[in-house]
């Protein structure tokens, strides 16, 4: 018979993701959500027609142990602020019921950086043909820009999640509060609403949130990409946002002397195992590419 999982976290896309990944490790677990303490006791004779025992997941940030009605719940983060699956998993202590299943061998994070001097609609159509970003558990998109895919409307998310990751206290799991999945599958806060704080937070702030994306993975955890889209920093900020990439894309719609120039500079700058990608486009104008930006 199957056992159960229930879990206190009012974020569904943070619950989706951890759902997910317990699946992985427990195939047979009935995993519940919760988002109020008072729901406990109306999903009760449900779960015991499927569950043979139960345990109980908790987020400290939202819920206290005594909403759970569960004295033994285990909280979802960990002190870094990092939910680790692998210590949930033994935490949890039912490896002895459940064979977990083999997990991606994809470890830790990558992160891809797309450089792009070309427009919004051509650049969008080049990320849709990536399909390593979906190779990972968790295929976060970023973007530093002063705009998202085709079609899409700006939000207020982005901007709270620049603002946020000027605290001290910023951390990976800051992302997830702030990230929805769009319609390619990747998980975002979507696009700014003001480009000009993307310049606010400038190089170091844009490192500082990749290195927090990054910490969401641990190697005996989640495997987990990133996609940062940046396109109107200078040369130099690109050069140093670039450095801390796994992989760099360059877009451009024709190698000019001043590209030329800056693409040299960048795979100098480069680890010696990461060389840039040019990906060039067909020239097109502004007055013809309406969705140009």
């Amino acid at each position: 018979m199957a056992f159960g999982i229930k879990v206190f976290e009012k974020d569904e896309y943070l619950f989706t993701l951890l759902r997910q990944r317990l699946g992985y490790y427990f195939p047979e677990a009935y995993i519940m959500r919760f988002t109020r303490a008072d729901a406990v006791s109306s999903s009760e004779n449900e779960s015991e027609r499927f569950c043979e025992f139960e345990k109980t997941l908790y987020d400290q940030r939202q819920f206290k142990i005594e909403d759970t009605g569960d004295p033994e719940a285990i909280c979802l983060f960990d002190g870094k602020g990092i939910i680790d699956c692998q210590s949930l998993s033994r935490a949890l202590g039912i490896a002895s019921k459940v064979t977990p299943v083999n997990m991606t061998d994809k470890p830790g994070a990558k992160i891809t950086v797309i450089l792009s001097f070309v427009y919004r609609e051509e650049r969008e159509k080049i990320i849709s043909t990536l399909k390593d970003p979906f190779e990972y558990d968790v295929p976060l998109r970023l973007d530093f820009t002063g705009g998202y895919g085709i079609g899409s409307k700006e939000s207020e998310n982005m901007n709270e999640l620049l603002r946020r990751s000027r605290s001290r206290k910023f951390s990976g799991s800051d992302i997830l509060s702030y990230v929805h999945r769009d319609s390619s599958g990747f998980l975002t806060p979507g696009g700014t609403a003001d480009p000009d704080i993307c310049h606010e937070i400038g190089p170091a702030g844009v490192i500082k949130i990749l290195s927090a994306a990054s910490d969401l993975a641990s190697e005996d955890s989640m495997s987990l990409s990133v996609l940062a889209v940046l396109d109107s920093f200078s040369s130099k900020d690109l050069i140093r946002i670039a450095e801390t990439a796994d992989r760099v894309i360059v877009l451009v719609h024709s190698l000019s002397p001043g590209l030329s120039d800056f693409i040299t500079n960048l795979n100098r700058a480069l680890p010696r195992d990461v060389s840039a990608e040019i990906i060039q486009t067909k020239e097109r104008t502004a007055a013809y590419d309406e969705n140009a930006v």
